[in-house]
């Protein structure tokens, strides 16, 4: 499966296949981009991690509305509070912000917690997001004149870790890739919240909790099986949110 994802040719092995019964020459095939004094000095993640991650999209329904008849300090104010509700709600459940974009983000689950936590607290993120938006609606809604929505794309798996010497560790690969076009999808599905199936059933959530649908998920060769949440608020309370200072999440 690896050599076959690098289209290696029939004679290459990996070196875990290989029992050398004599004196052999090993050459590098991806050199790395950086001298050999800076690779010594580096950290190991500076090479790239592999880790089981929870990964978690968000957008903000018709901003773009809103934004248009707003002087970009006001623009900016509803910006701050939705982060700062969203923000707290994240942290509280284990996750992390990963970055900002524009009136959404990516939120990863599971850099920090016990494996078996990061589904749950994906959910229940998502959950909690959903619930303090009412909140937040509550303050906003004579300002702003119409209540701000939300959708998700939930997916987990194994992404690569790779950050740059001078950026901040971020996730990558195809787990990004698919949660990013599943929160694409909640608009065409007419849901809140799409889930990878295999999130739910390692969350241990029944098969039938949720319409299930297979979608073709653009960049992916076949269709995968996901959940349609209606509302996130429909998710079941999987975890507690764990003690946590709240701080305010700013772009």
């Amino acid at each position: 499966m690896t050599l076959a994802g690098i289209n290696a040719p029939p004679h290459v092995r990996l070196a875990c296949q290989i029992r050398p019964h004599h004196d052999i020459t090993v050459t590098r095939l991806v050199a790395p981009p950086v001298a050999p004094a800076a690779r010594r000095q580096a950290a190991p993640e500076a090479e790239g991690i592999e880790r089981n991650l929870a990964v978690l999209f968000l957008d903000t329904r018709g901003f773009t509305s809103i934004a248009e008849a707003r002087l970009p300090y006001d623009v900016v104010f509803i910006l701050n509070r939705l982060f700062a509700e969203v923000g707290e709600a994240i942290t509280k459940h284990g996750g992390k912000i990963d970055k900002y974009l524009g009136d959404g983000l990516m939120a990863i689950f599971g850099a920090q917690t016990r494996r078996g936590r990061r589904l749950p607290q994906a959910l229940g993120a998502a959950r909690a997001i959903d619930m303090a938006l009412d909140r937040l609606n509550d303050e906003i809604i004579d300002e702003i004149g119409q209540p701000l929505a939300h959708r998700h794309g939930d997916r987990c798996r194994s992404p690569g870790r790779r950050p740059h010497r001078s950026a901040p560790t971020t996730a990558i690969g195809t787990t990004v890739n698919a949660a990013s076009r599943l929160e694409a999808l909640t608009k065409e599905k007419g849901c809140q919240l799409i889930v990878a199936a295999d999130v739910l059933a390692l969350a241990g959530l029944r098969a039938d909790a949720f319409p299930r649908e297979e979608v073709m998920i653009r960049g992916l060769s076949a269709p995968r099986s996901v959940a349609l949440v209606k509302r996130a608020r429909d998710l079941p309370q999987l975890s507690s949110p764990r003690a946590s200072p709240s701080s305010p999440h700013a772009p």
